[in-house]
């Protein structure tokens, strides 16, 4: 239950579950059922009908029972059935030819299956395989974008054949009569038990092929590189989904280096995000994915420990970090950015005589990659080594001119070597453009505006110096609340 609780002090959560345990962290509070008049006055305006007796019988039937009044009342109205015809369906079903005579109710498995009978025999082949690929994604808000995107309609992801695009709506309005789904313009849902009883109805072999499919659709579809700000939005809609078939993937143990891939695309997003607590439990989940799928000498592991040992130096867990790094490093000895984060995570634990060695071997190596060359800049920096740091820097920014921790970190290397001026007009446009490009509120930001009052203290613009602490103080309680105490202190 812990993901789901307000990462900060202030504010309160509502978690409806009938299988979460909250322990002793929260307060349980029991919801029975409705009272009989409850349960009638709930049908009528459900269905828009002024039958009050089968109202009432219908609620009798499921024994007033919320979830199963919500599900028989959108039934009711999907299907505009008159009420009398519903409670009689019903019964008959049941066998009840008096029902004071056998007092036998509707349960919620009882409708479900008779559901899923009508169902199968009904609509397209096609629909039920799409329920089938859909009972592994979240059950609210699936997004048609990844069915209709182009890089799908050439193969169906349900069926294999091509021409897909168009009968994704189709199969959809199929399903929609029995209140299985709700379509939105640009979404459709489940009702989430009955999502969950589907998926448990199908076979092992089943459960395995469609919760592959399921990875590999969003797999597809997940951005690549999830830390620019322009993928977000397609981040953050497909993050519950990724949760869901992931976890039904490492459950059905079925799990695959796409899986792995998908995590690690998941958890960097969230750590892009300033979602540091849930991007590093994610990135974490992912090494041990990747450690059965693709192996410690693949281009991915390597990725991922690089990523993961970051958010353990924001945490300051630097043993952890270095442990990590070390442990990937058996298998990939000459790897410029795991010795790159190697070096960042000695300095950051005062281990300066094996830093110095490990920076001088990333110098050696003449990296290319932008990151490696920042994190390298960054130690040396922090080492006082200050012209190899300028160097390197530069040459990260000859790369990649609008790069924010490059331009961040060299704005305090021009300040140490007596250029508060210039260090202050390259912190202004870095400052600028990220603003532009991820927006007044991204968690990015807080580095740059701490750096940008550092020198302006420097050139004795202290006004101005104190309005950028105090954004970034604004703007870090606001993403981390009491999570990161090295706010505060750097502040």
């Amino acid at each position: 239950m812990a993901q789901f609780l307000p990462r900060t002090p202030l504010g309160h959560i509502l978690i409806t579950s009938r299988t979460i345990p909250v322990g002793t962290r929260g307060k349980i509070i029991n919801v029975g059922a409705f009272s009989r008049d409850q349960s009638t006055e709930f049908i009528l305006k459900v269905t828009g009908q002024d039958d009050r007796l089968a109202a009432s019988q219908l609620a009798s039937l499921v024994s007033d029972n919320p979830q199963l009044l919500g599900l028989v009342g959108r039934m009711v109205e999907s299907q505009r059935q008159p009420l009398m015809d519903v409670v009689n369906l019903i019964r008959r079903d049941l066998s009840l030819a008096d029902p004071v005579l056998v007092p036998k109710v509707l349960t919620l498995q009882d409708a479900f299956r008779d559901q899923i009978s009508q169902i199968r025999a009904q609509v397209a082949p096609r629909a039920e395989s799409l329920l089938n690929l859909c009972s592994f994604f979240g059950s609210e808000d699936i997004p048609l974008s990844i069915f209709l995107d182009e890089s799908n309609t050439q193969r169906d992801p349900v069926s294999g054949t091509g021409g897909y695009a168009w009968r994704i709506l189709e199969d959809l309005s199929s399903l929609n009569r029995f209140a299985v789904v709700t379509i939105k313009p640009q979404t459709f849902s489940w009702h989430p038990a009955f999502q969950a009883f589907w998926r448990e109805e199908l076979p092992r072999t089943e459960k395995e092929k469609w919760a592959e499919r399921a990875v590999k659709l969003l797999h597809d579809n997940f951005p690549s590189d999830s830390t620019h700000p322009e993928t977000w939005n397609l981040c953050s809609t497909l993050m519950p989904h990724v949760k869901a078939a992931t976890g039904f993937s490492e459950q059905l143990q079925i799990v695959s280096e796409q899986t792995a891939n998908l995590v690690v695309r998941a958890g960097t997003f969230l750590s892009a995000r300033a979602e540091l607590h849930e991007g590093t439990a994610m990135l974490e989940r992912a090494v041990e994915i990747a450690s059965e799928t693709s192996g410690a000498t693949s281009d991915l592991f390597r990725h991922l420990v690089f990523n993961l040992a970051l958010n353990y130096e924001t945490f300051a867990r630097l043993g952890e970090g270095i442990e990590l790094v070390e442990q990937a490093l058996k298998t990939n000895p000459d790897d410029p950015a795991l010795l790159a984060r190697l070096g960042t995570l000695c300095v950051a634990s005062g281990r300066y005589q094996k830093a110095d060695q490990v920076l001088d071997r990333v110098e050696r190596l003449s990296p290319e990659d932008v990151r490696v060359l920042v994190a390298l800049g960054q130690s040396l920096l922090d080492m006082g080594y200050l012209d190899r740091a300028e160097s390197i820097l530069h040459q990260a920014l000859s790369k990649s001119p609008f790069h924010w921790a490059a331009q961040g970190c060299l704005s305090i290397v021009l300040l140490h070597n007596g250029n508060p001026r210039q260090a202050r007009d390259l912190l202004e446009v870095g400052l600028a453009v990220a603003r532009q490009a991820a927006g007044p509120t991204d968690p990015r930001l807080i580095h740059l505006l701490i750096q940008q009052g550092y020198v302006l203290q420097s050139t004795l613009e202290l006004e101005e110096a104190c309005g950028a602490l105090q954004e970034a103080l604004e703007m870090a309680r606001a993403h981390y609340g009491e999570a990161l105490p090295l706010w505060p202190i750097s502040l």
